[in-house]
């Protein structure tokens, strides 16, 4: 799974020199697969010298491996480098940072993608599923091409920028999984209380905008607000779209607001129809049942900027400037 807080250990894989790796399966379980070692076994084996900060652990987004980790009570110690956030240092304007891309661009290799081996949509396998020999080149690769990353990377970045990367990104990784961990406690019955009070107002907004239009529409079409709002109502068409129509984007309706009673209705609709179905509803349902909380993703390697971006769900993108929000 890409779930930190779900995902299951099938299999370790480690490489010590480049263009060389092994991979440990512990929990492939398809028909006829071969017997591997035990997964207690192994984790009690592998623990000590994951957990000692001595030995200096190097690999491709290592937050999502030191959660998965935890999981099996194994406090991942010892992270000298992660890949992906030193092609962040070294280029932070870039548009990929996963493996796959960064080992094409960087080392002209084509990587095995986990659809080639696992298949796409709704037949796809989950890793436990693949044969232990194609996951073993699979999972091999990975962890070679973490290394290799790593030697070409680390010589290339600037000894200004090498003591951000140390002081600060990747002492940081470890910090961003124990707030990913920890989750966020949400209080599901107010919001269902909120949901039904957001509901109530967007009817009503609903309402006064089809007295204001003289008729009944779709206040989320866009094609149905251009023929009221510039055709019927005959307000000021401040801009257009690429194939001609009069514009119903945000800052066009926020700038007419300013003059007529519609838009600015239609502003607080699309605000309260946002806030419920995005937040309102749906965060309720996107708590981990173990945990009771929602466990959002912080991502260090996307903003060019280096502020943090928040996936599954986003949690920093909530209209706080309404009373609503």
């Amino acid at each position: 799974s890409l779930d930190y807080m779900q995902a299951e250990l099938v299999g370790v894989s480690f490489s010590v020199s480049a263009h060389e790796a092994a991979y440990l399966p512990l929990g492939h379980n398809y028909p006829e697969a071969p017997k591997q070692i035990e997964l207690h076994s192994a984790l009690s084996a592998l623990k000590p010298l994951l957990e000692n900060t001595d030995l200096k652990k190097i690999g491709h987004n290592l937050k999502y491996d030191m959660s998965v980790l935890a999981r099996y009570d194994i406090k991942l110690r010892g992270i000298e480098h992660d890949t992906m956030l030193e092609s962040y240092v070294l280029n932070s304007t870039a548009s990929k940072y996963d493996m796959d891309s960064l080992a094409l661009k960087y080392l002209h290799h084509q990587t095995i993608h986990f659809e080639d081996i696992a298949g796409k949509g709704a037949k796809q396998k989950t890793f436990n599923e693949i044969p232990v020999a194609i996951a073993s080149e699979y999972a091999a690769e990975d962890a070679d091409i973490s290394l290799q990353l790593h030697e070409l990377f680390w010589p290339q970045i600037p000894e200004t920028i090498k003591k951000l990367y140390q002081d600060i990104e990747v002492p940081l990784l470890s910090v961003l999984s124990r707030v990913e961990r920890n989750g966020v406690l949400i209080d599901v019955e107010l919001l269902k209380v909120q949901s039904a009070e957001l509901e109530t107002r967007i009817e009503q907004l609903e309402n006064e905008a089809e007295v204001l239009a003289g008729e009944k529409f779709n206040l989320g079409s866009p094609k149905q607000l251009q023929s009221i709002l510039f055709e019927k109502l005959k307000l000021p068409v401040n801009r257009k779209t690429p194939k001609g129509q009069a514009s119903t984007a945000e800052d066009v309706l926020q700038e007419l607001a300013w003059d007529y009673p519609l838009p600015k209705l239609l502003l607080e609709h699309r605000t309260l129809v946002k806030l419920k179905s995005t937040y309102v509803d749906k965060l309720p349902s996107q708590v981990n049942k173990t945990s009771g909380r929602v466990h959002t993703s912080y991502h260090q390697a996307v903003a060019a900027t280096g502020r943090l971006s928040s996936t599954h769900p986003n949690l920093q993108n909530i209209p706080i400037r309404s009373p609503e929000g």
